[in-house]
């Protein structure tokens, strides 16, 4: 046969290699076949926790290559899958109690929560699907690894068993096979069973679906998605108006994006030109004698706070970043509205929207949560925990707030209140040095103002914008900044009151030199300021 001279070379030139060799090409080869193999029974056998809006969901992979969420008696809804040849099908669980035994107005805070999360997975859904990706990711590995030891345990397990002779022990069974041909092909016969007894429930649905696409969600990311039982009849009805409030809310951030781009150049081409360093200030652009402008350093801080899980500003929150040139991005707190487990995609959404290479730093403020705290430290967040951080070139201090607030009200975290908080920060900061006091609530200022240590310090909490202010501690001037989004539409949709962020410029040993307000207005316009040089006590 045509095959048989160069099957004969190759055999020849493989034992022309010397032992070592050859053990380590087999050893490659095991390793990366077992991989494979471990990776693919993984991938198709992954389960995961997941929310999605308000609820909890088991995702698991299938081999339909199709998104399939099902809602059990009400319906299901399903698209393409993100995950190419996968399937992915999220089985929708209970919306857990967060109260035991909630009253009227407790029940109220509750199912507005859950209108608020059901608004987010409308208007974003790619991140809830993100995250179940993710977290599937994540059991496939997993599943992944435990396959991999135990081929790699029972392959060391043969070795021992046959003193080192896996290889003939192999291809004597191998040999008997052949000589047993009737036991041989029977044996093969019922793994090919077992096999197709697995792998058809996963490819072929276990049951036919009646499922449609709905002309009321033409245009919309979710065009192409097919809808059935009673959730299809609720679409069909409620669409127009999904739809219509998406569309304005997509225009309205749109037109914030652009409003901030063109605010920002606006405010840089009204400043004085400053030299490459930041200390000379030159002619204006129009050529007339320019006022000294406020020297700027190479650290660029854009400070948010009370966010409340508004998508759609954290997302414009990145546009300011890229424009600012931000080193740092600062987080006061409250990202969520109650740092329940479905909220974790407020986190996701503000560490995609701050660019690579941004330095992040974050308080936890009442509303947020361990669950809060630690995913932001997933994501490569600093999380103040009472002791100094360098973050971006700056000495960040600051601490969890010591409310922890939820639909059903406002408690303790523990014995300490915020006056506590606030003294016991302001001795850390007498003992190692600080640039900045990071605190959710404005009301811990007391005892750092007094003692002086730190000379700069960041809270929101109030919704009110109250600017920088200066006043005299013990051992030198202390900067006040308080700020944040008004209590209007914070959450969902168009901002309802003006919020605020701040950008700050630092020198390289962590003073404050300058400071800009941005704000963005009800009427989706944005207002940048000059930079302004920090106040003095008065």
């Amino acid at each position: 046969m045509p095959g048989h001279p160069l099957r004969r070379a190759l055999g020849t030139w493989w034992r022309d290699r010397s032992v070592g060799f050859r053990r380590i090409v087999r050893t490659l080869v095991l390793l990366l076949a077992s991989t494979l193999v471990c990776l693919g029974a993984g991938a198709v056998t992954a389960t995961a926790s997941s929310p999605v809006g308000p609820h909890q969901a088991r995702w698991s992979t299938t081999l339909d290559s199709t998104l399939t969420v099902d809602l059990g008696p009400l319906g299901s809804a399903s698209l393409d899958s993100p995950a190419g040849p996968l399937g992915v099908r999220v089985l929708l669980g209970e919306i857990p109690s967060d109260a035991a035994t909630p009253g009227t107005d407790d029940l109220a805070a509750l199912l507005t929560g859950d209108l608020g999360s059901y608004s987010s997975l409308a208007a974003h859904p790619d991140l809830t699907v993100r995250q179940g990706l993710r977290a599937l990711r994540d059991d496939a590995l997993r599943r992944a690894g435990l396959l991999e030891s135990l081929v790699l345990c029972a392959v060391a397990a043969g070795r021992l068993l046959t003193r080192g002779h896996l290889r003939d022990a192999v291809a004597a069974l191998a040999a008997a096979a052949r000589t047993h041909r009737r036991a041989s092909v029977l044996g093969t016969a019922t793994a090919l069973a077992a096999a197709v007894a697995v792998v058809v429930p996963a490819v072929w649905p276990a049951t036919s679906v009646q499922s449609r696409t709905l002309e009321v969600l033409a245009g919309t990311s979710a065009s192409r998605a097919r809808f059935s039982g009673r959730l299809a009849d609720v679409v069909a009805a409620y669409g127009p108006q999904l739809t219509s409030y998406l569309t304005s809310t997509r225009a309205f951030y749109a037109q914030a994006a652009d409003s901030l781009r063109s605010a920002w150049a606006q405010a840089d081409a009204a400043e004085p030109v400053r030299a490459p360093d930041g200390d000379v200030a030159g002619p204006s652009p129009t050529g007339s004698p320019a006022s000294p402008a406020p020297r700027l350093g190479p650290v660029t801080a854009v400070l948010t706070t009370d966010l409340h899980c508004n998508l759609d500003v954290i997302d414009l929150v990145g546009v300011l970043d890229e424009v600012a040139g931000a080193t740092v991005h600062m987080d006061d707190g409250d990202l969520t509205m109650t740092g329940s487990d479905p909220e974790q995609v407020c986190v996701d959404a503000l560490s995609q929207a701050v660019p690579d290479g941004v330095s992040r730093v974050a308080t936890i403020g009442n509303h947020d949560s361990a669950a809060t705290a630690a995913r932001l430290t997933a994501q490569g967040w600093t999380v103040t925990d009472g002791t100094v951080h360098q973050v971006g070139g700056l000495r960040v201090l600051g601490d969890t707030d010591p409310d922890r607030t939820t639909a059903t009200g406002t408690t303790a975290r523990g014995q300490e209140d915020v006056q506590a908080l606030g003294a016991r920060l302001a001795a850390t900061s007498c003992r190692v040095p600080t640039d900045v006091v990071l605190v959710h609530q404005p009301a811990a200022f007391g005892p750092l103002a007094a003692t002086g240590c730190a000379p700069l310090l960041i809270g929101g909490h109030l919704h009110s914008e109250q600017g920088l202010s200066a006043t005299a501690g013990g051992r030198g001037t202390v900067l006040e900044l308080v700020a944040g989004a008004g209590k209007g539409g914070t959450s969902i949709g168009a901002v309802t009151e003006d919020s605020y962020a701040h950008v700050l410029s630092f020198s390289r040993d962590g003073t404050l030199l300058a400071w800009r307000t941005v704000v963005l207005h009800p009427d989706a316009s944005v207002t940048v300021t000059t930079w302004q040089d920090v106040p003095t006590p008065s």
